[in-house]
């Protein structure tokens, strides 16, 4: 249980990083052409996993025992179920397991699989029980619960009086939880009916765990029933038949019981952990699916569907499981991957349910099994499995015993390889993925996290993806489609998604399809097909200061933001203060707020592209406001863990804010787990002192270290991030010192913790050369030096070095140049400098009156004055600045935009090779560039092959003779021009000499141009309108009702 003690106190102000909070923006997910991403609900807290019922509504759980309701993309607000007081929360525990019943939408049923908090496993209706108390690092089990949705609602809120324990109603019969780790993980239907949920061997993860295992809880999980003492195996209880870890079980929906068909069911114990057991040997079955169209709807048939399980591995190996019958055994610990796993396989682990009938015959001292004398490496001959005292003799067959369940592929930690199981002869082999030889194609890969995916069926991917399964790999970030035969077997791998953020679950829509992901720890998305060709934009928002005194003058940057298709975007920022939307692409805006108020304004940017799609982002500004100061004083950056057993540390730190009491401040703890390229992270806590308990993970030649992190935040929205690393007390390890180059500092600045910061991963003490306190003169790249001794005498000191650069105001910048351009002045100078932050650009109207226009980063020589108007003299100066201060300011220069120009095109829509009418352009169907006839013009995709031409009498002339179809590319077709910004008259001639029956209705710049209905006797409709242009182009567009829409010709010109 958390310890409640406030540290926080006023004094300290130590600098660190400074984290604003903002909407998420688009995910920087790889996928191929056509797909895109978008952002489902929001506000999620440690989200895990995500189901739908028919209906199509969205179910969200989230680690910590809640589980809401998405129905069309509106989140519900309040959960529809809500277990967080039962559920245990810490290390790789939670509720990580939901599911509806197939006739949830007559009968309500839901299943909840989870980790059982062990204080109310314990108390919960007696005397002792406290609510919201909970006890962590303790061994405890896993639940499966049914709830009852009510009818009444349209099963929208749950019946709590209907709660119903199917498995762990007692702490002496669930899913044994003994580590930390490899807990449980998923729950399904079969096809017919049944109920299966997979859970881990709950063993340390970073020792080789056989019994007694250093770090794990094994002793109280004996000592209170969680365990029974042949099931004090470590790993080895995956190979246990009678035991619930390491293993997918399939219990009856209503009962709870094991199912008559299971491979080890006993009829007079049915609710025994053997007759539970559907599969066993494995390590971490976090997620797995059911491939549709298997199985049997008859459960008598013991065929509830081939399930594929990804199974997370340990050291080398992550497997992909495929269970396609009752009682295959996937070898872990004894193999891992195809191969055997030597630090397990070779150690001789007695199997206490598996007595040798040999024992004390003939001199056998052997008085139990092994368990890798029960299982065996698949095989083409016959199968095998000697007495080990009298190898001429078999063991039992009443006693269990099996071939190794190689997985349908497994693929290698960092950069692979991925191989699928084959024979070299009788014997078992395996081949890489893509090989000669190999039945797989595609390319091989490599993983550190396999996440169990999804099987595609719907119709709204291209076809090749149909009926084909997704897959990712937290580690990697990355999610491949792979194809697999009717005997499911591997045949191809696709690549699909890279760069896709800590996935922990796919999932697919029953009814719309589209590829639906979870990212760790806060984020659920949609991958969808766009077939129109349009995918929506990337708003990317920044800002050159996101606090400051008031008045505040901010300079936002909009022009990162990214169009797929190149289109022309129009940006709408609103800052948040009551002031107009400004449709600039980088705005200045200047913030006010009354003299010494803190006031937080949320500014948004919206971007639209010509196809109608828009992207969002946002980021906070807050006004006579500074982020807090905060100091973590305990754990000390650099402290040791124990690999012996538990570590309690203090969580306490010193914060203070210039403007805010700190009993206003809020504070949220967070520690998190590195192990290699993957993380495992705590719940927040959000006490402002607490503890923290760190488990005895690595020294076995991983990556191991904790880091606890502490975030404060004011109440005007800005947040300090402080953090310290946390590593294993390893012994025999070289003392190594790690420590970085610190940033410049300001002449005047004394050396203090901010630069004299080395790590080191042994303890000992630092000596510090300059000491701290010492002020550095001037200069670029000064030396300062570290001596770490350690603490033990066994290790001489070592000595390490880093740079750092004292500075003083920066020179001022030279050669100031503006040259104009039509709605722009394009500036350019000379950096002189050598440690600049940055540039201050002004701008005036007479060369007297100056204004802040922009603050360009350091480095920069240019910059791009936009969306000016024509005809008018524009003034620019621009001085360069760092810690020290500012420069002077550059020369002077200015520069006049040139006069509007009189516009007067003309545009024939017509075939390439048809003659162009006299005083008109042609169009060809081309999609936009530059024409080399001094315009840029053209469509968003190729429309070539719908530029007709008549040759008909009806036809006036030239010009209504040809046409160009806007309506049979799906999502139809725009058309644009470059002109500068401005207003236009706008003719418009739409029609068609070959159709009588058509109701033309185009937009130009999104204002309706030509709107009417053709006929017999009026085959051609025109329309004028003015409209204005902000981003540079002139489109046009189909407008909503139009029906066979075509172009014949335009005519644009300067609006007076």
């Amino acid at each position: 249980m958390s310890t409640r003690r406030l540290s926080l106190r006023f004094g300290a102000f130590v600098f660190s990083t400074l984290m604003l909070s903002f909407a998420a923006q688009t995910s920087a997910i790889s996928l191929p052409s056509k797909f895109t991403t978008e952002t489902i609900g929001g506000g999620w807290n440690e989200v895990v996993g995500l189901t739908f019922s028919a209906d199509g509504r969205m179910f969200v759980w989230e680690r910590g025992g809640r589980v809401w309701t998405v129905d069309g993309n509106v989140k519900s607000a309040t959960p529809f179920l809500n277990i967080s007081e039962e559920v245990a929360v810490w290390n790789n525990y939670g509720l990580l397991g939901f599911c509806l019943h197939p006739d949830f939408l007559n009968n309500g049923y839901v299943y909840a699989l989870y980790a059982v908090d062990r204080h109310h496993l314990r108390y919960f209706g007696t005397p002792n029980y406290r609510s919201g108390s909970s006890e962590t690092h303790v061994a405890t089990i896993g639940r499966i619960t049914r709830y009852t949705a009510r009818a009444a609602d349209g099963f929208r809120t749950i019946d709590p009086a209907s709660r119903l324990v199917l498995l762990g109603e007692s702490i002496t019969n669930g899913f044994p939880l003994v580590a930390g780790q490899h807990g449980v993980g998923m729950i399904l239907f079969g096809s017919d009916g049944t109920l299966l949920a997979s859970c881990g061997d709950t063993a340390s993860a970073s020792i080789t765990d056989i019994g007694n295992g250093s770090g794990t809880y094994y002793q109280q999980a004996l000592n209170e029933g969680i365990i029974q003492p042949k099931e004090n195996v470590g790993a080895y209880r995956a190979q246990l038949v009678d035991s619930l870890a390491g293993k997918v079980v399939r219990i009856d929906a209503v009962t709870g019981d094991g199912i008559p068909g299971n491979p080890f069911f006993e009829a007079a114990h049915p609710r025994a952990a053997r007759s539970r057991v559907w599969a066993l040997g494995l390590k971490t079955p976090s997620r797995m699916t059911l491939r549709p169209g298997t199985g049997s709807h008859h459960r008598g048939d013991a065929n509830p569907g081939v399930l594929y399980i990804g199974d997370v591995g340990w050291n080398a190996w992550e497997d992909l499981n495929v269970c396609d019958r009752p009682g295959m055994n996937f070898g872990w610990p004894a193999f891992e991957g195809m191969d055997a796993n030597s630090p397990y396989f070779n150690a001789k682990v007695a199997n206490l349910d598996a007595p040798n009938p040999l024992y004390g015959v003939g001199g056998c001292t052997q008085r139990y099994f092994y368990f890798t004398d029960l299982i065996k490496q698949d095989t083409l001959d016959t199968p095998s499995w000697p007495n080990p005292c009298q190898t001429a003799q078999q063991i039992p067959s009443h006693i269990p015993r099996f071939l190794h369940a190689r997985p349908a592929m497994d693929w290698k930690h960092g950069s692979g390889p991925a191989r699928t199981p084959t024979f070299s002869g009788r014997n078992a082999a395996a081949v890489t993925v893509g090989a000669v030889g190999s039945p797989v194609r595609g390319a091989s890969f490599g993983g550190n996290c396999v996440i169990g995916g999804i099987w595609y069926t719907a119709g709204d991917f291209p076809s090749m993806y149909r009926n084909t399964y997704f897959v990712a790999d937290y580690g990697e970030q990355w999610i491949k489609n792979m194809v697999f035969d009717g005997n499911n077997l591997p045949v191809e791998v696709r690549n699909f998604a890279s760069d896709s953020d800590g996935i922990v679950f796919l999932a697919t829509h029953p009814v719309n399809g589209a590829l639906y992901y979870v990212t760790w720890t806060s984020t659920v998305r949609k991958i969808r097909y766009v077939t129109d060709g349009n995918l929506p934009p990337t708003a990317v928002a920044a800002a050159n200061k996101h606090f400051g005194p008031g008045p505040l003058l901010v300079s936002f940057t909009g022009t990162n933001s990214i169009d797929p298709e190149k289109l022309a975007l129009r940006y709408e920022w609103n800052f948040g203060d009551g002031t107009a939307i400004n449709t600039n692409a980088n705005p200045v805006h200047e913030f006010n707020a009354p003299a010494g108020v803190p006031t937080r304004y949320d500014v948004t940017l919206r971007v639209t592209d010509k196809g109608g799609e828009v992207s969002d982002a946002a980021l906070i500004v807050s006004v006579n406001n500074t982020p807090p100061a905060v100091v973590i004083t305990s754990p000390l950056e650099g402290s040791f863990y124990s690999i012996g057993g538990d570590t309690l540390f203090d969580c306490t730190a010193v914060a203070s804010d210039a403007e805010h009491d700190v009993s206003q401040l809020s504070c949220a703890w967070q520690t998190t787990l590195h192990h290699n390229n993957h993380i495992h992270s705590e719940p927040w806590d959000t006490n402002c002192a607490t503890t923290t308990v760190l488990s005895p993970e690595g020294c076995d030649g991983q990556t191991y270290f904790y880091r606890v992190t502490l975030v404060v935040t004011d109440p005007g929205g800005l947040a300090t991030t402080n953090e310290v690393l946390i590593y294993p007390d390893c012994p025999n390890v070289t003392p190594q010192v790690a420590w970085a180059n610190p940033a410049d500092i300001l002449y005047g600045t004394a050396l203090s913790t901010a630069q004299l910061n080395a790590r080191a991963n042994r303890p000992g003490t630092f000596t510090y050369t300059p000491a701290p306190g010492t002020i550095l003169p001037p200069g670029n790249r000064q030396i300062l030096t570290v001596t770490f001794t350690p603490s033990d005498p066994n290790y001489p000191a070592i000595q390490s070095s880093v740079l750092i650069s004292v500075v003083t105001p920066p020179s001022a910048p030279e050669n100031l140049f503006a040259n104009a351009s039509a709605g722009q002045i394009v500036l350019s100078w000379t950096d002189t400098a050598a440690h600049e932050a940055g540039f201050k650009l002004e701008r005036s109207p007479d060369g007297v009156t100056f204004a802040p226009l922009a603050e360009p980063g350091a480095n920069s020589s240019s910059f791009t004055n936009t969306g000016l108007p024509p005809d008018t003299t524009f003034y620019y100066r621009v001085a360069a600045f760092n810690v020290a201060g500012i420069s002077e300011f550059s020369n002077t220069n200015a520069a006049t935009t040139p006069a509007t120009p009189a516009v007067a095109l003309k545009i024939n829509f017509q075939p390439g090779s048809e003659p162009v009418p006299p005083g008109y352009l042609a169009d060809a169907g081309v999609i936009y560039g530059n024409r080399s006839n001094g315009w840029s013009y053209g469509w968003n995709k190729k429309n070539i092959h719908y530029m007709k031409v008549r040759h008909s009498s009806r036809s006036l002339d030239d010009r209504y003779d040809t046409v160009a179809y806007t309506y049979e590319s799906k999502g139809g077709s725009v058309w644009e021009v470059g002109v500068p910004n401005g207003r236009y008259r706008v003719v418009l001639v739409a029609g068609d000499a070959s159709k009588s029956s058509a109701t033309y209705k185009f937009n130009v710049e999104k204002v309706l141009v030509v709107n009417g209905k053709a006929s017999s006797s009026k085959r051609w409709i025109a329309g004028t309108n003015t409209v204005t242009v902000s981003d540079g182009r002139l489109s046009i567009s189909n407008a909503s009702g139009h029906k066979n829409n075509t172009l014949c010709f335009l005519e644009v010109s300067v609006a007076p």
